[in-house]
């Protein structure tokens, strides 16, 4: 990228460092990102069984 630019941009020379700053913060930003692997718990109770939350669900049948 800064060799086409320095071929093809006449003021290449005088702003050289500004130039490199920004392909450098380009790379960075249109750069592929490690994503995180997905969280997953193993052990989750339902909604219903949740002491917080015992009580709206009380008088709801459940399906078991």
């Amino acid at each position: 990228m800064k060799e086409l630019l320095r071929e093809n941009l006449n003021a290449y020379d005088k702003w050289a460092p500004e130039i490199d700053r920004a392909v450098r913060w380009l790379a960075v930003l249109l750069g592929p990102m490690p994503c995180s692997q997905p969280y997953v718990e193993n052990q989750i109770l339902p909604l219903s069984q949740l002491p917080e939350h015992l009580l709206a669900f009380n008088r709801i049948p459940s399906v078991s």
